[in-house]
């Protein structure tokens, strides 16, 4: 549980000097452009790009002052785009590059963060499978979503002009049975059919966040007069983003009721106090299925009979805002065997033998820079993303059991066991979380009371 130094510490820290690992709050409502912008960005797949960063990379070195400048501005004029092709400062010769590299990172991934903290949007009009619905998400929002149809046949009609990907969704839902099924597995948004209300289907959209307000119990309390209402709220963010955190804190969050006493006809809008209004949390972030829920309990006073509630508040989601994904070949892994992307460094410690049951795959990530995300208590969520990909099969395999047995400095050290053992068609895949980041979801919506 979060204390009020905690809160005060995530907001001192700029996520230009963090790099990969801001822990700078960020609102997708406020974020503006500022003064860093790409020239015409090169797209991801030019197969000039690595070569073009690595010719101003070397410029960098020059002993020509006009030279290094216009390389450093270069590089930036790339746009995030260039990330994935910039080599560890340490890798320089002089200090002047090391440091022109570094400002070059973060000016990009300033540039990145801004970009990814905004909600993807998508365009469409008219009638489609769900195949295709599935294919326009993916393309337009990098979001990947599988509708489970009742049959081939089914299609759906809709009418998109620049709908964030939660909009969308909120209307998908809204114009069929669908339903976002909680008990998927994966990072796919995954929707089926339900004989469930329209109302108990919908979300709420936010910018890159949905909500949902699950149910509200009204409970008596014990031994004193008036009752509990009960809220229980869920928050999901796009699949393209990695939830860490929820920090949700009870000041932050508002309930009024229309309320009405027995015999009274016309209701009146009551605030109500909240149950425990110092209350604070940290929950770890839940699957994109799943989100988070957590509850918010509201005082109704003895004799109040309530036909709607009037919620608003506000959580700060702990989000990387960029997947990395690292592949190792099971017929090439050994222990020191490192792959160095977006100022990560994944390093293999320990493997267990080939055809080893179980299988054990000991590394270590090393961020650039450290910060409280890694203190001992929070390390082991930066390791939820570790599978074995099967060569025959193409299927995902999870690990079983995780030991994180370091955490420090921005570095920590993980064992994975996997069930069945590694053969050499195999690929150990693990997913690093990068540009870390707070955002900041808002709820503010009016539940009428079910009678």
């Amino acid at each position: 549980m979060p204390d009020t130094t905690f809160f005060r510490y995530l907001s001192t820290l700029s996520i230009v000097t963090l790099a990969l690992c801001s822990w700078e709050q960020l609102s997708w409502e406020q974020i503006d452009a500022g003064e860093i912008r790409p020239v015409e960005p090169l797209p991801m797949s030019d197969p000039q790009l690595p070569a073009l960063v690595a010719q101003k990379i070397r410029q960098l070195s020059s002993r020509q002052l006009e030279i290094r400048q216009t390389a450093e501005k270069g590089l930036v004029e790339l746009g995030p785009e260039a990330l994935p092709f910039l080599p560890s400062p340490e890798v320089l010769g002089d200090a002047s590059s090391r440091d022109a590299l570094r400002r070059v990172r973060q000016q990009l991934e300033m540039l990145r963060a801004r970009e990814a903290a905004q909600p993807s949007r998508i365009t469409l009009s008219g009638t489609f499978t769900a195949n295709r619905l599935e294919a326009e998400f993916l393309q337009q929002t990098s979001n990947p979503v599988r509708l489970l149809k009742n049959s081939p046949e089914t299609t759906y009609t809709v009418n998109w002009q620049g709908l964030t990907f939660w909009e969308a969704i909120a209307n998908l839902l809204e114009v069929s049975d669908l339903a976002i099924d909680p008990d998927s597995m994966g990072s796919t948004l995954t929707l089926i059919s339900s004989t469930k209300s329209a109302a108990e289907r919908s979300i709420i959209p936010s910018g890159p966040f949905a909500w949902s307000v699950e149910s509200i119990e009204q409970k008596q309390l014990s031994g004193t007069p008036g009752s509990i209402a009960r809220l229980h709220i869920r928050v999901r963010t796009e699949p393209r983003l990695d939830p860490l955190f929820v920090f949700v804190n009870s000041q932050d969050w508002n309930v009024n009721a229309l309320v009405k006493t027995a015999g009274e006809n016309v209701p009146a809008l009551e605030k109500l106090n909240l149950w425990n209004p110092s209350a604070r949390y940290e929950l770890v972030a839940g699957s994109v299925q799943q989100g988070t829920t957590f509850t918010i309990d509201a005082i109704l006073p003895e004799g109040k009979i309530p036909s709607e509630y009037q919620i608003s508040g506000k959580a700060l989601i702990h989000t990387g805002l960029v997947k990395q994904e690292f592949d190792f070949a099971a017929n090439r892994l050994k222990p020191g065997q490192s792959i160095r992307r977006g100022g990560v460094t994944i390093t293999i410690r320990a493997v267990s033998a080939p055809e080893t049951k179980p299988a054990t795959i000991e590394l270590s990530t090393a961020y650039d820079v450290s910060g409280p995300a890694f203190e001992s208590h929070r390390a082991w969520v930066f390791h939820r993303q570790a599978w074995i990909k099967r060569g025959k099969t193409g299927t995902l395999e999870p690990f079983v059991e995780l030991n994180v047995t370091q955490a420090a400095a921005g570095i920590t050290m993980a064992e994975f066991t996997f069930a069945n053992p590694l053969t050499e068609s195999d690929t150990f895949v693990y997913s690093a979380p990068l540009l870390l980041s707070d955002l900041e979801a808002t709820l503010k919506t009016t539940i009428p009371v079910a009678r």
